[in-house]
């Protein structure tokens, strides 16, 4: 079976871990279902960057470090999370 995978996805997970841990907003809902929402609308929003094999993602990646990419992301990670706090879907 081909298997590939998506380097935004680990991006974006990385980032809705900190923003759990962290917890900033005490009316944001912090549970599993409106984090996946955030996840989902993120990765639905931002262009994939897809390789066929994780283990060779430095072949394919491109020279942008992930910081790059975390702020390239965050915008609509930001928009995703107004998006669930606005309509939590629990």
């Amino acid at each position: 079976m081909i298997q590939v995978v998506n380097l935004n996805e680990q991006i974006v997970e990385d980032m809705l871990a900190k923003f759990r841990a962290e917890k900033k907003d005490k009316k944001m809902c912090y549970c599993d279902a409106c984090l996946t929402d955030i996840m989902t609308i993120t990765l639905n929003t931002v262009e994939p960057r897809y390789v066929a094999n994780p283990l060779t993602e430095t072949f394919f990646k491109p020279s942008a470090t992930k910081k790059q990419y975390e702020d390239k992301i965050r915008p609509d990670f930001n928009k995703a999370v107004k998006v669930v706090k606005k309509s939590p879907r629990h």
